[in-house]
This record gives C-alpha cells, sequence and structure tokens, in this order.
C-alpha cells in the first residue's frame, strides 16, 4: 500500500495564492565545428569536390538552436472549517524548447476535499485531478547531429526561397526544413480521483480504505511533407495517427490495531486487501505516397501506399492479501513479521504466492549503559531481517496458449 500526500486545506479563514516564474534559457557549449574558411582549406588538403558548396559562412547550429523563455503560473483557493477543509488548484505551464519548434504546454487541476463526521470518529476525503497536455515533438538526436555534418557554406535557402540540401550517404537533409515543415504532435489527456474514508471503530482500533480510478488517452499524429527528407522524399510524404488509452481501478482496505500489554510492550496488527486492475488498448494508422500535403495527417485515405494498420487491447489484475504485527519491548527491542498473499493475472492460474519476512531490532543508543553517556552517538539500531518478494514485470498474455495463422500454411497442435 502506497500512501502519498498532498496539498490540503486548513481550517479557518480562505486563502488565495497565486505563484508565478518565468525562465529564459539559452544554448551554451555547442559543438566546436568549422567555420567556411577551414572547411574549404579541408576540402582542399582532402582533395573534395567543392562544385555544390555556396558563398555564405554559417554555424548550422544556431539555425537550429534558439533562445528561450517559458513560464508557469500557480493558482490556488484553500480554507474551511473545523470539520470540513476544500483546496483548489490549477496549475498552466509553457515550455519552448531550445531547437526550433519544439514546445510543451499543459495544465493541471486538482481538488482536494476532507469532511469529518460521526464526533470526528469518520474522515470522508475526496480527490479529483484532471490534466492536458500537447507537445510539437521532433527527433533532436538525429537533427543535431544532421546539423553537425551539414556544409558551413550552404545557406539554409538558395535565392529563390527553396531550401538547400546536403546529401549525407544517399539522402537528402536540411535540419530547418526538417524542423519547420514537419507536423509532430502529441497530446495526453488524464483524470483521477480518489475517495478515501478513515473511521474510528473502536478504542486503537482503526479502519482505512481508498478507491482509486484513474484515466488516460494519448493521441499523436504526424506528416512528413514529400519534400522533407530523407523521409518524406523516399516514401513521397507519409503520415500517421497513434491513439492509445488505459484505465486504472484501484481499492485497498486496512484494519489497524494499536495495543499495550503494560508501560514498557506494545504491539500494533494490521490485516488488508488491495486490488488493481489495469485496462489498455491502442491503435494505428499510417499511410504514405500522398500527391499533396496540404491536408497533413487529416485524410489518411489519401495516401496510394497503406501501411497496415495495427491494434491491441489488454488488461492485467493483482490481488493482494498481506498483515504484519509490530512488538517494540522496553521502546529497545522491536520484532516485525509479515506476510503478503500476491495474485496476478500475468502469472499462471493456481500461481499464488505468500511472501513472509521477518526483522528483528535493537536500539543500543536506548541501553543504560550507553543513554546520555555517549554524546557522539544519538542513534544506534542494529536489524537483522529476511523476507522474500516477486514481481510480474512481464508482459501480459504469456501464460496463455496462443495461436497463429500464417497465408501458405495452417498447423494446429502438432
Amino acid at each position: 500500500v502506497i500512501l502519498i500526500t498532498t496539498k490540503k486545506g486548513k481550517a479557518g479563514q480562505s486563502m488565495v495564492e497565486y505563484n508565478g516564474q518565468v525562465k529564459f534559457g539559452s544554448p551554451v557549449n555547442k559543438y566546436n565545428v568549422l567555420n567556411a574558411k577551414q572547411f574549404i582549406a579541408q576540402q582542399d588538403l582532402l582533395g573534395n569536390d567543392k562544385s555544390k558548396n555556396g558563398t555564405s559562412d554559417i554555424d548550422w547550429q544556431d539555425e537550429i538552436l534558439r533562445n528561450t523563455v517559458s513560464h508557469s503560473h500557480d493558482f490556488s483557493l484553500s480554507g474551511g472549517t473545523e470539520k470540513t477543509t476544500y483546496r483548489a488548484s490549477v496549475r498552466l505551464n509553457n515550455d519552448e524548447g531550445s531547437i526550433i519548434n519544439t514546445d510543451a504546454k499543459s495544465y493541471n487541476a486538482r481538488f482536494n476535499l476532507s469532511q469529518k463526521a460521526l464526533n470526528n470518529k469518520a474522515t470522508v476525503g475526496l480527490i479529483l485531478n484532471m490534466g492536458n497536455s500537447l507537445y510539437n515533438v521532433a527527433n533532436t538526436q538525429e537533427i543535431m547531429g544532421v546539423a553537425l555534418a551539414m556544409n558551413p557554406t550552404l545557406s539554409v535557402k538558395d535565392a529563390n526561397g527553396v531550401y538547400n540540401k546536403q546529401f549525407i550517404g544517399t539522402d537528402p537533409y536540411n535540419p530547418v526544413q526538417q524542423l519547420l515543415e514537419t507536423t509532430d504532435k502529441y497530446k495526453r489527456n488524464n483524470f483521477g480521483g480518489t475517495a478515501s474514508l478513515k473511521l474510528d471503530l473502536a478504542k486503537n482500533l482503526f479502519l482505512n480504505t481508498n478507491l482509486t480510478l484513474t484515466s488516460s488517452d494519448s493521441e499523436r499524429n504526424y506528416y512528413v511533407p514529400r519534400t522533407v527528407g530523407p523521409i518524406g522524399v523516399k516514401a513521397n510524404g507519409v503520415g500517421g495517427k497513434r491513439y492509445t488509452e488505459s484505465t486504472s481501478k484501484k481499492y485497498d482496505i486496512t484494519l489497524n490495531y494499536q495495543g499495550k500489554i503494560d508501560e514498557n510492550n506494545s504491539f500494533d496488527l494490521m490485516i488488508g486487501n488491495a486490488y488493481d486492475r489495469n485496462d489498455f488498448s491502442g491503435t494505428q494508422t499510417e499511410g504514405s505516397n500522398f500527391q499533396f500535403d496540404q491536408t497533413l495527417y487529416n485524410n489518411l485515405g489519401a495516401a496510394q501506399t497503406a501501411i497496415k494498420p495495427s491494434s491491441y487491447a489488454g488488461n492485467d489484475k493483482l490481488s493482494s492479501f498481506f498483515g504484519r504485527v509490530n512488538y517494540n519491548a522496553f521502546d529497545r527491542y522491536l520484532v516485525q513479521a509479515s506476510f503478503r498473499r500476491d495474485g496476478s493475472s500475468k502469472l499462471q492460474k493456481g500461481n499464488e504466492t505468500i511472501f513472509p519476512s521477518f526483522s528483528a531490532g535493537w536500539r543500543v543508543s536506548e541501553e543504560p549503559f550507553m543513554k546520555d553517556k555517549i554524546s557522539w552517538v544519538s542513534n544506534l539500531k542494529l536489524r537483522l531481517g529476511y523476507g522474500q518478494s516477486g514481481n510480474q514485470n512481464i508482459p501480459g498474455g504469456q501464460n496463455i496458449e496462443t495461436y497463429f495463422v500464417s497465408p501458405s500454411s495452417y498447423s494446429m497442435g502438432g
């Protein structure tokens, strides 16, 4: 069980807060590359062809990098009474990328509510959050490599306003054109909510339960025009759409008891159950060989060559029962024992496993022979433990029988 604490409202007067930031960025530590004069000298030394040289003297890093201005804004409203507290907040973020035509914009909203009831024996909580992110992305590693390999005598465009291209290997490149004319947008939406209940059932007996639902979807739309090398030139334009969505449903419930045997001996017991289900799916469609570029990825049916679409869907589940006991004697001798029984849909049916653990600790610094007698030691504890753990970090569906159909043969069970 993982507990995450978020900012909450406080009883008393309502409070409005604002926090804003503006950030300025500038490229530093650029690579030291040859200028036009040095480049030509190297061509002469190696006997290379200079017929395709231009008359410019540029550092292509300066053409694709830029100074940036980014900003973020946080607004919040909080307050409440002795029994009810609330907090609502919104965050807006706009980050410019140091490479031209790359950026990230996002907003996130959150609402927290806490309500006490039954003479303060029960506390009900509600957390809601939602967000949206939009990215203009690029293959920055490839782009930077291309910029470092470009001829410094070539200008970005010729006298007619047409992008100059340099062949690197057998492919034509112009990193500025790649960045400005390629469209690659990634969008993500997310929503989540958690409802919680804390209940004092009896003296030293507490019930805690949480129910969480989260969902997200993402969409990537991209198009490389027919004139943009190397991909667009080779494929005569290529575009596609990718869509994914996922939902997660979780609950956990724990029962805690804190007991005291006498003045020097105490213990606490905890038992619980947790369940986690994740559903996910995705689709992808792509096409190439377009007769025109104007519609970008919005008319993939115009592609003369359709790339086979793909899709997937699945889910995985994890159910757990767990317990723990802690014993404390004289605030010096500590013992803990716990167990956890997990069952995962990723593993073969009937493969539920119990994971035990045990530990013992000794607070040496609390012993009479040491406490308040050695000033340079404030806390010394020895601990010895043993336990077993497992993981389910494998793709779902690996534990079930699968069938494949080949266009050239058909075989089952053989």
